[in-house]
């Protein structure tokens, strides 16, 4: 529970702003209440994000000293206060509403009580998503190829890493050009660092000392293997990510 306490608040919305990139910078923020890390492309010209989309797969320990369990979750938030935006389905299922002090998001999972979406696989599949609209969000429908999974290699779990020369991240598992993100936690101190818009066939990055300076000890990684699709209109676009996080936590010496 510590792990996913710290990854809640965390977490970020990579925002930014028609021929889309990945961003390698992260910011704080209150728009990705998800638990879980959510990338983001970025959008060349004068249009505003709208909103994110998001459906991911991540493991999650349901029962204290248990291996965890697959989950796959679906996410929304739109606007910057967190609108409405009517229904909002993802393969059928229709998410939840939530709401804290006049801000609204939607989700499928609840950590009081975990359930997976029904017809949601990460096996190359498109997962479909349905906005009913509402105030200043527009109907709309948007499908994104979900990722393939994969193993991270390198860093080893439970592993101490000497990271005098950086820090070497392997990945491995299938083809494909979807995109990669790295996430580290230092556990002690939340102090975080991100890289984005890695290619998956490149199987590896190595992240300088440099950009790890004063992290030490046990140290979170996630590693992120993303897809995504837009969805725009004249002046706003919409993000729909369909991710696998997979993580592992290793010592710095």
């Amino acid at each position: 529970m510590r792990l996913f306490i710290i990854l809640l608040f965390g977490m970020f919305w990579v925002t930014a702003c028609q021929n889309p990139t990945d961003s390698n910078d992260a910011s704080s923020g209150d728009t990705n209440k998800s638990g879980q890390p959510i990338p983001s492309p970025t959008v060349n010209g004068d249009q505003t994000p709208g909103g994110v989309l998001a459906t991911i797969s991540f493991d999650y320990e349901t029962v204290p000293g248990f291996p965890p369990a697959s989950f796959a979750m679906g996410y929304a938030y739109f606007g910057d206060n967190g609108d409405n935006a009517g229904d909002v389905s993802v393969n059928g299922n229709t998410l939840s509403v939530e709401s804290q002090s006049g801000s609204q998001w939607y989700t499928s999972f609840s950590q009081t009580n975990p359930s997976t979406l029904s017809g949601v696989s990460f096996n190359g599949s498109v997962h479909n998503w349905q906005v009913g609209g509402a105030g200043d969000v527009p109907a709309f429908e948007l499908g994104v190829v979900s990722p393939t999974t994969f193993t991270v290699n390198s860093p080893g779990n439970g592993t101490t890493v000497d990271i005098s020369q950086g820090l070497y991240i392997e990945w491995s598992g299938g083809n494909g050009v979807d995109s990669m993100m790295v996430l580290l936690v230092d556990l002690d101190k939340n102090t975080t660092f991100t890289r984005g818009g890695i290619n998956f066939r490149n199987g590896d990055v190595t992240i300088a000392k440099a950009d790890l300076a004063g992290f030490s000890g046990d140290v979170l990684l996630q590693v992120v293997r993303y897809n995504y699709a837009l969805h725009t209109t004249n002046d706003t676009y919409y993000v729909a990510v369909s991710e696998i996080v997979k993580q592992t936590t290793f010592t710095i010496q």
